[in-house]
């Protein structure tokens, strides 16, 4: 009867071990029982923030997910704008603007919202005077010497979920430039 009952205790605190273990474990990846949702960009979970995602042209898919077993459909708003800490001065009709005063840019993103994830469509003729010309439509726009700037987090992407938390992504774009391979001359 006492080995029944030192048995019983035994297995008693191995359970209370183990749901104190998944709480502990629970806690970590939900920032503390406040972080449910998170985003998914190529496999990389994206809780809070992410800094230097360079994302290419053309179609890319951000899944949102959450940890909460009970949750309905996410709901959720994205918005981009230019990353401030990462400001340049380019012309408008001969006029100096800079870039962190530029406003939302979501719009030229090709941002579409879906269930369960979003995507943004980059066009191929992508480049930053491109951009500043969508933005300043029917103005002449110049951006000195785009070719030598620099790989950086022009953009900040804001992902606001309905219960108040955000994400925050800033992001570069990766413009892709064509390859041409010769079959013949690979060796191999």
């Amino acid at each position: 009867m006492k080995k029944a009952g030192t048995a019983a205790l035994v297995i008693l605190l191995a359970v209370l071990l183990a749901a104190v273990g998944c709480g502990i474990w629970y806690a970590v990846e939900t920032s503390g029982f406040t972080r449910f949702e998170y985003l998914e960009y190529n496999g990389q979970k994206i809780t809070s923030e992410l800094r230097q995602l360079r994302i290419p042209q053309g179609k890319s898919e951000f899944e949102v997910r959450s940890m909460n077993p009970f949750a309905d459909e996410i709901k959720y708003e994205v918005k981009i704008e230019p990353n401030s800490a990462e400001s340049f001065v380019f012309g408008v009709d001969g006029n100096q603007m800079t870039f962190a005063r530029v406003g939302e840019l979501t719009e030229y993103f090709g941002v579409e919202l879906g269930k369960g994830a979003f995507t943004l469509d980059i066009p191929k003729e992508y480049s930053m005077k491109w951009l500043l010309s969508q933005v300043y439509e029917g103005s002449d726009v110049t951006v000195e010497d785009e070719g030598a700037m620099p790989d950086k987090d022009y953009f900040l992407m804001t992902v606001t979920f309905a219960n108040g938390k955000t994400t925050r992504i800033y992001f570069g774009v990766g413009v892709v430039t064509e390859i041409e391979l010769d079959p013949p001359g690979i060796i191999f």
